[in-house]
């Protein structure tokens, strides 16, 4: 099985119920979560909604297979159709969003935490 094929086969959605708005993707294997990216929905400046990208972990033995890339990825595309912008304070969200001119027209930079 290919690698695009395991994270179909194996990526998941959750909503964590932490004050009701922190949420997460994750990517499980055998019933155990290898990757995980964790984010929250609010209400910024100037009324626009975002997305804050606060926290991406890889389990160490799964790291260098692009699955907190494919979470990031996941991140913007559910912010793309619920027309939020995103803030990544998690530094490796920041590094991939910011690296990539195909993200530019969601995201929000020059935020002290970000």
């Amino acid at each position: 099985m290919g690698v695009q094929s395991w994270l179909e086969a194996n990526i998941c959605w959750k909503v964590m119920r932490m004050a009701d708005t922190k949420t997460e993707f994750y990517i499980a294997m055998d019933g155990h979560i290898v990757a995980q990216i964790e984010f929250v929905p609010c209400v910024r400046e100037h009324e626009h909604k975002v997305i804050l990208i606060n926290h991406t972990l890889v389990i160490e033995r799964y790291r260098g297979r692009g699955l907190g890339r494919e979470l990031i990825n996941r991140v913007v595309k559910h912010a793309r159709s619920e027309n939020r912008l995103i803030i990544p304070v998690c530094p490796f969200a920041k590094m991939i969003l910011e690296g990539n001119n195909d993200y530019k027209d969601i995201l929000i930079t020059g935020y002290p935490d970000s």
